[in-house]
């Protein structure tokens, strides 16, 4: 029973979706650079994913969460974010994904 538990858990996990992330460079007291890749759009608002680290059953676990946001850009393109990251940002990942959504690193 044990030997099957660890398999469902590797099998498990390698279907994640795989996402890159940043906390970002800083620009000045009070906002963050990212990349425009970061940024997505609901068709009405503009948001950016979010990671949260959370206690699972067998360690931690990674998940997405929605975070709208209204969105500038620096004179390069970049997203300009103002305020201060608590979390990092997802700024590219390998498949669609939903708040709430467990995912891995790269």
């Amino acid at each position: 029973m044990g030997i099957m538990t660890a398999v469902c858990i590797s099998h498990y996990r390698d279907h994640l979706p795989i996402v890159n992330i940043s906390m970002g460079t800083p620009k000045g007291a009070d906002s963050v650079l990212l990349p425009k890749t970061a940024l997505y759009n609901d068709g009405k608002l503009t948001y950016i994913w979010i990671v949260e680290k959370t206690r699972g059953a067998w360690g931690n676990e990674y998940s997405v969460k929605k975070k709208y946001i209204t969105a500038y850009f620096d004179e390069n393109d970049n997203l300009v974010f103002y305020g201060k990251l608590e979390s990092p940002v997802v700024i590219d990942v390998n498949t669609q994904i939903y708040d709430g959504a467990v995912v891995r690193f790269r």
